[in-house]
């Protein structure tokens, strides 16, 4: 770990090294009960058809239909984004493949694992193969849509004037919204965040207590683990669709004393797309309301009057 510490912060030899420690010091651990229990669990839960379906489905309309619209709203242009996701697919359709064929402990874990914990993530990777490649699938479509988005995001940001290692990290974090992939942050995280509502930090802060209570040791890690099973993913979805209506919307960012432009860089790239996210969202609920109070959502077919259909 000497050698670790000496490497730069987030370069690939520095993940390449501690890879290969993080592998060797769980090469003789063996997997727990619990952690065979789970990953059956999560087979059976997420192997049907129809959950990979809504998986690619939602992934799609964020990333293709949203996110463009998002865009639109912040006056750039639309359609550019999209071509700069269409120009990334061969290395979208590449990035899947090696997600499965050449897993990284630095990619998602099979079931709602942060990367951010790669022990965990190797752990994981001793299961029986039956038993994850229900997750590696919808890790690898996960994967497939976050490279397109952050290629596109990338792009956006260095024609904006921004470097390009500091924009390929603001469209990760861009992208990890995009997908329902933050990563659930502590207590005292969320309650200093100045970027976000009142309303959306109380979403995270249950999120976060339930990600506490599943992960506890013995009969608590239990009961909380079988009562959320997902929560990183259940919590963004909540937490992102209260970001998407008014009480999303939240004043501009003020520059802390001492802040990095990296920082403030990244802080005011999340702060655009989440007033995006909320004018964009309360757009559509406004237009849903619209045509409710006008009737026209009932989903009934047309009524008959003086024997003629109505419009």
């Amino acid at each position: 770990f000497g050698e670790i510490s000496k490497l730069p912060e987030g370069s690939d030899e520095r993940r390449a090294v501690l890879e290969k420690a993080i592998l060797f010091a769980t090469k003789n651990i063996p997997t727990s009960r619990s952690e065979l229990w789970n990953a059956f669990r999560y087979t059976n839960m997420l192997s049907s058809p129809m959950t990979h379906l809504v998986n690619l489905s939602q992934n799609a309309l964020n990333t293709l239909v949203l996110n463009p619209a998002k865009m639109a709203e912040r006056l750039q242009n639309p359609f550019k984004y999209e071509l700069d996701m269409f120009k990334s697919l061969p290395d979208a359709f590449k990035a899947a493949r090696d997600y499965i064929s050449k897993p990284s402990l630095f990619d998602e874990g099979q079931v709602d694992i942060s990367a951010k914990d790669p022990f965990r993530v190797a752990m994981q990777r001793k299961i029986p193969k039956p038993l994850r490649v229900t997750g590696e699938l919808l890790g690898a479509a996960d994967k497939f849509f976050s490279t397109i988005v952050e290629a596109a995001e990338t792009q956006r940001l260095i024609r904006s004037g921004m470097k390009p290692d500091n924009a390929a990290e603001i469209a990760k974090k861009l992208a990890d919204k995009v997908l329902y992939r933050d990563a659930i942050r502590s207590l005292g995280a969320i309650k200093r965040d100045k970027d976000i509502t009142m309303a959306v930090k109380a979403i995270e802060s249950f999120g976060s207590i339930a990600q506490s209570a599943s992960r506890a040791g013995g009969p608590v890690g239990f009961i909380g683990s079988t009562l959320m099973p997902f929560v990183r993913t259940s919590t963004n979805i909540i937490k992102e669709g209260v970001q998407a209506t008014p009480l999303g919307l939240k004043g501009r960012p003020i520059r802390t004393k001492g802040e990095t432009q990296v920082n403030y860089d990244t802080r005011t790239e999340l702060w655009k797309n989440n007033q995006a996210q909320a004018v964009v969202g309360s757009m559509i609920m406004l237009t849903g309301g619209v045509l409710a109070g006008m009737g026209r959502t009932t989903g009934s077919i047309p009524k008959e009057k003086s024997g003629e259909l109505q419009s």
